[in-house]
């Protein structure tokens, strides 16, 4: 992941037996880019379903991003992207 520069290192001040590891900027776009692409793949799914079967899978599948910790847009609509 270093060599890829997704994750960026440096020893902890107060403890030189821990690293501290965070995602580096190209790190965050490629996360961004792939829970766009999924959120798009889960619209296509979603739209070519019958509507009345819609409501139920949208309230389980939020249920699921929810318990999963998944950071939602705050509009609905744009949720898992339908």
């Amino acid at each position: 992941m270093l060599a890829l520069d997704l994750v960026a290192r440096r020893e902890d001040a107060e403890d030189r037996r821990q690293v501290r590891l965070r995602l580096t900027r190209a790190a965050e776009r490629l996360v961004d880019r792939v829970v766009r692409h999924r959120r798009a793949a889960i619209a296509r799914i979603v739209a070519d379903m019958p509507e009345e079967h819609r409501g139920g899978l949208v309230d389980a599948l939020t249920s699921f991003a929810d318990a999963a910790g998944d950071l939602l847009p705050s509009d609905p609509a744009a949720r898992l992207g339908w």
